[in-house]
């Protein structure tokens, strides 16, 4: 089974760690930009017809865009190390929002109590690495942008991800 989610792209993140990601974060080999996953899992590929779509877009403009700054960095254990948003408030309201629109879709499956958005920089890599990644950001300048687009990423049967819709959030 393929899969998809629904994120929001962190473009200004790249030029810190789009190299960190592409070392240490497996799903950025994979076509997977920057982003704070908004839902995941979402609506397997093959379901997302014009209805899921239109509710997204209906949902999506509902949310007024947002300004971020990340300016920490954050780990879940010694697995993943990630920025962690100043604010995580509007995120975490676009999630709840979604997630009342497709309840059969909690975020990360409902494995977690809580919802902890976050730009994962490594994943699942050896503790060493991720701690010199962690090294090698001392004192970093925070990053700062405008969420604007909420964005479909689906996987296909090579398990790489693409792009499979956007849509603007109001404002």
């Amino acid at each position: 089974m393929t899969l998809s989610g629904l994120i929001l792209r962190i473009p200004e993140a790249d030029e810190l760690v789009g190299e960190l990601r592409r070392r240490l974060d497996p799903v950025a080999g994979r076509g997977v930009p920057a982003h704070v996953t908004v839902l995941f899992p979402f609506v397997p590929p093959v379901g997302i017809n014009a209805e899921v779509r239109e509710r997204v877009a209906e949902i999506a403009g509902a949310v007024p865009s947002f300004d971020y700054r990340f300016s920490r960095i954050g780990w879940f254990g010694e697995t993943v190390i990630f920025l962690e948003p100043d604010d995580p408030r509007p995120f975490v309201e676009l999630t709840q929002r979604l997630w009342d629109g497709f309840p059969a879709y909690p975020p990360y499956g409902g494995r977690f109590d809580t919802v902890h958005p976050h730009l994962t920089i490594g994943d699942d890599q050896p503790l060493e690495q991720l701690k010199a990644a962690e090294h090698s950001l001392a004192g970093f300048d925070p990053i700062v942008g405008t969420a604007t687009r909420l964005t479909l990423m689906a996987q296909n049967d090579d398990r790489q991800w693409n792009q499979a819709g956007d849509w603007p959030l109001s404002g």
